[in-house]
Parts: structure tokens; sequence; C-alpha cells
């Protein structure tokens, strides 16, 4: 059986990402790391390694919790957006003697915030 050893156009990025995991993390420790990982999830701990040597290659002092901190504060802020389209629609249906309440009640959270922003764009949205 002969192997095909031309390299494709993905092994090149993959070798270099390879590399840089190995320079920072050591071939031995990531092996220690992927083997308490079920298989079908070691993609994923790969590409999370790997997101985390580039990160700490960035950044050697807070590598990816800079993104991770930005990614929670902006958690927080759509939390607070949610409640303050909540709380408009229920002005709203308080307004409308209650015949919205029933409605936005099956409504899931990405279709409060798209009935808040038609009524922004209607002009309705405050």
């Amino acid at each position: 059986m002969c192997v095909n050893l031309v390299p494709t156009p993905d092994a090149v990025p993959l070798a270099e990402k390879f590399a840089k995991v190995h320079e920072l993390l050591g071939a031995s420790n990531v092996a220690k790391i992927l083997v308490d990982v079920p298989e079908n999830q070691r993609d994923n701990a790969v590409n999370s390694l790997v997101y985390e040597v580039e990160a700490r290659l960035r950044d050697p002092i807070y590598g990816c919790l800079d993104a991770i901190a930005l990614l929670q504060w902006k958690v927080v802020e759509l939390q607070q957006d949610l409640a303050v389209t909540r709380s408009r629609l229920a002005r709203c249906a308080a307004v409308a003697g209650g015949s919205m309440t029933s409605s936005l009640s099956v409504l899931s959270d990405e279709e409060l915030v798209s009935v808040e922003s038609i009524g922004a764009v209607v002009g309705t949205g405050e």
C-alpha cells in the first residue's frame, strides 16, 4: 500500500498549530490531557488547546482570559437587554388590555428580541 506523502493545503496550517501546541505544552502533556477526554470530544479539545496556546502566545500573562471576560460581559449585557425588552413588552401588553400577555408567554427569548426590534423600527420602541 502506497501512502500519499504530498501535504494537502490543510496539512500545513495543522502542522503549524501542532508545532505551537508542542512548543508551549509539550507532546506528553497534550497526550495526558487528551487521554481523559472522550473520543467523540477530542477534536473540540484539540481546537480548545490550539486556541489557548495561540492566545497564550499573544498574551503570555492572561492568555484567553481576556476573550472569556469579554464574552461573559456580553452575556450580562444581553441578559439586561432581554430584561428591558420583557419589561417593555409587559407594558405594551398592559396598555393593550392584556390581550398580548397570553401570546407573549409562548414566545422564546429570540422571538421576544425580534418583537422588540420590530417595535423599534415601527417607532413603538423606546
